[in-house]
């Protein structure tokens, strides 16, 4: 009787999971592929030039002699502007959700979007920077909240800003769990 009451949800889980397995994105270090940061496309540019990978008036320049091990300075700049654009609006999701957040970090955390550590320190996939500003965000402040334990009262506070904004979190959720998951699968 129980298993027979949990039979659509287990179908609409199983279709949802169906949906969200596909191939991996390979991207190429050649002048002119796109790679996302924070929502926009940054062409990549290859520069006989020195010092690490960096943005420059809307390019990501990477320094041709980086290029054979491409993929691994990328991350590491993803890493460093990612810990720059988070600081500030860590500070902002902890005052608002009354939590004290013990640092945070960007990593490679797998098939995970973020992860919170029993130290309060937040730590976010280097991948999860390519999504648009308000998704980095909302991963954000789901990650502060479990920093702080799971404790009732901080959840029921991320509830209340979620419900002021009911709609552009709901569509948050729904873009994390389909359109976005690319983003963790790219090599």
């Amino acid at each position: 009787r129980f298993l027979a009451s949990k039979r659509d949800w287990v179908y609409r889980r199983l279709a949802e999971k169906e949906v969200l397995q596909h191939e991996p994105v390979t991207k190429e270090l050649v002048d002119g592929e796109g790679f996302l940061y924070l929502g926009r496309s940054h062409r990549l540019k290859l520069a006989g030039t020195d010092g690490p990978v960096r943005l420059e008036r809307g390019r990501l320049v990477m320094p041709s002699e980086l290029a054979s091990n491409g993929p691994m300075h990328l991350i590491a700049w993803y890493q460093r502007c990612g810990v720059t654009w988070l600081l500030p609006r860590v500070g902002s999701w902890a005052e608002r959700l009354r939590v004290e957040p013990g640092g945070i970090e960007v990593a490679d955390l797998g098939h995970k979007w973020g992860s919170a550590t029993a130290g309060r320190r937040v730590r976010i996939h280097w991948a999860t920077l390519q999504l648009p500003p308000q998704l980095v965000g909302y991963v954000l402040a789901h990650e502060l909240a479990d920093a702080e334990g799971f404790e009732a009262a901080c959840l029921t506070r991320l509830q209340e800003f979620a419900e002021k904004d009911a709609h552009a979190f709901s569509v948050t959720k729904r873009y994390l769990r389909s359109a976005a998951v690319a983003a963790l699968t790219t090599n």
